[in-house]
């Protein structure tokens, strides 16, 4: 069937309008290290890929079409509201009434999360908007039991939002292998080229970030990013005087003095850890099976301070009261050796968005500013489009079940931006809870 194009730029259409509003308003995109770092990169032509290189190159990429951030940020808008138009187009296509699809889709044009997010430039907004669009995909295999990726142009879809999740995180490719794993387990009779595309896709992403990779001179990412909760248990363990072995202080007092241990302990964050000048990564990356051993051991005997530790810095995920430090969002530009600087071009309309994001975040932080919220949401809208469709429906959401996963396994702070997909998950769920499967229908 072919795709109706305006019933897509119809449900684009809120979304432009409004976070056009938030560009206007803080002028020319909402930067930070993070972002700058990138922007080194490209200015000097050494690449790193502890930002994933794939969205550095994208930035570069569109910088010589305008060199402007405005111009990053306009293509996350337009990718983000290209991505829900699409999405609507396909529940509607399923039966969904269009008048709650255009109540959601205010909803989430109007959502604060969404409209500074979608101007911030960091690698999370893409990445989140093709891992909704992963799950768009899926939910297209599952209602037609796999005969969607029959046509070219699906494939090729279908292909595209599996790159930029591979691509534009390092999580990504983890959450794309299990995620084919299971459709080609429960699709592998309805159709064959999962396995092919799965196969392919993995080949290319394994030759691209080895070989080519090392011909381009990438620098790789510091395997110490990923020692976030062992370094937070480490320091809940001294912070609370745990149970420690004569070999065990002498092994964390590599790493650190346990005095700074102390000092620098947050449960909620562990960059004051990570960055202090003192901090050792080499200690646990020279002899990583030493590092696991000592781990192992500590948390043997201090189970309890172990879970304690974990729970803290995940709680984010799964704890919808908020406790202790979360970092939400920013509406000013970090200063910066580029001469980036927020302007606005209507200072009443910047003025009211400000309100709007000091507003929820103060007083409905639980409400708009939780990710755990939108998960536990998540889960409900899909436990409903489960009674009516069966089972496979849980497909739907795998790719997000296994990203927070994977961030839950190695999260370094209590960011929202972490899981910003968790929240465009979360509206996209709503609308798939009034999903009805057409056999049914058919039957009674």
């Amino acid at each position: 069937m072919e795709i109706n194009r305006k019933r897509i730029a119809y449900y684009m259409l809120p979304c432009l309008l409004i976070w056009v509003m938030y560009l206007a308003s803080f002028y020319p995109a909402l930067m930070t290290n993070d972002s700058f770092a990138q922007l080194m990169q490209i200015e000097s032509g050494k690449f790193s890929d502890w930002h994933p290189v794939f969205h550095t190159w994208l930035i570069m990429l569109i910088r010589m079409i305008w060199d402007s951030p405005a111009a990053v940020a306009i293509v996350q808008i337009l990718a983000l509201a290209l991505i829900w138009g699409y999405g609507m187009y396909c529940l509607e296509a399923k039966g969904v009434s269009r008048h709650i699809i255009w109540v959601v889709t205010l909803l989430f044009a109007l959502s604060p999360v969404n409209g500074i997010l979608s101007i911030s430039l960091w690698k999370d907004t893409l990445y989140s908007s093709f891992l909704l669009l992963f799950c768009i995909c899926i939910f297209n295999l599952v209602t037609t039991e796999g005969k969607w990726l029959k046509s070219m142009p699906h494939t090729v879809l279908f292909t595209v939002a599996i790159l930029g999740t591979i691509f534009f995180r390092h999580n990504g490719f983890p959450v794309f292998i299990v995620t084919m794993f299971f459709l080609i387990w429960v699709y592998l009779k309805k159709t064959k080229s999962l396995l092919l595309l799965a196969l392919t896709v993995a080949c290319f992403y394994l030759v691209f970030t080895r070989p080519v990779y090392h011909y381009l001179q990438v620098k790789p990412s510091s395997a110490s990013e990923a020692l976030a909760i062992p370094m937070q248990q480490f320091a809940m363990v001294i912070n609370e005087n745990g149970k420690l072995k004569e070999s065990q202080t002498n092994y964390l007092q590599t790493i650190m003095p346990l005095s700074l241990w102390k000092e620098n302990y947050n449960p909620y964050w562990v960059d004051k850890l990570k960055f202090a000048k003192e901090y050792n990564p080499d200690a646990m990356l020279e002899n990583p099976e030493k590092f696991l051993k000592m781990w192992g051991g500590i948390g043997l005997q201090n189970p309890d301070l172990y879970i304690k530790a974990f729970l803290k810095q995940t709680s984010i995920v799964w704890q919808i009261p908020q406790e202790g430090y979360t970092f939400y969002f920013v509406t000013n530009t970090v200063p910066n050796q580029f001469g980036v600087e927020n302007k606005s071009l209507n200072k009443n309309l910047t003025e009211m968005l400000n309100s709007v994001l000091v507003y929820t975040r103060d007083h409905m932080k639980e409400m708009i500013w939780r990710p755990a919220t939108y998960n536990i949401l998540t889960l409900f809208f899909m436990f409903i489009g489960f009674l009516r469709n069966g089972w496979k429906m849980w497909l739907v959401i795998l790719p997000i079940v296994l990203n927070t996963g994977v961030i839950m396994a190695a999260i370094p702070a209590q960011d929202f931006r972490y899981l910003f997909a968790n929240t465009l998950i979360a509206y996209f769920a709503l609308l798939v809870a009034f999903v009805k499967d057409k056999k049914e229908e058919d039957a009674a």
